[in-house]
């Protein structure tokens, strides 16, 4: 697994309470029972844990692989 999706596992864990069980490639943050707030506050979290900016970005992401998939894209293009 890869530092970013190993720091999004942590977060969900901690600040979440995700169970490790959950927090595979193809699960989504409907499967693990995150509401609209819940998003909103794990998009800054990986915004500022990145020194990235998500903007309209997210809309389409839906599982946490292709979350990764977008912050390795948005720190390749800061780069």
């Amino acid at each position: 697994m890869s530092d970013i999706f190993d720091g999004m596992r942590q977060i969900l864990r901690q600040r979440f309470h995700a169970a490790e069980e959950q927090l595979t490639p193809d699960a989504t943050l409907d499967d693990l029972g995150m509401d609209s707030l819940d998003r909103v506050e794990f998009a800054l979290m990986l915004e500022q844990a990145h020194c990235i900016r998500f903007g309209s970005d997210l809309d389409g992401v839906r599982t946490l692989a292709q979350a990764e998939a977008l912050i390795a894209r948005k720190k390749g293009d800061a780069e």
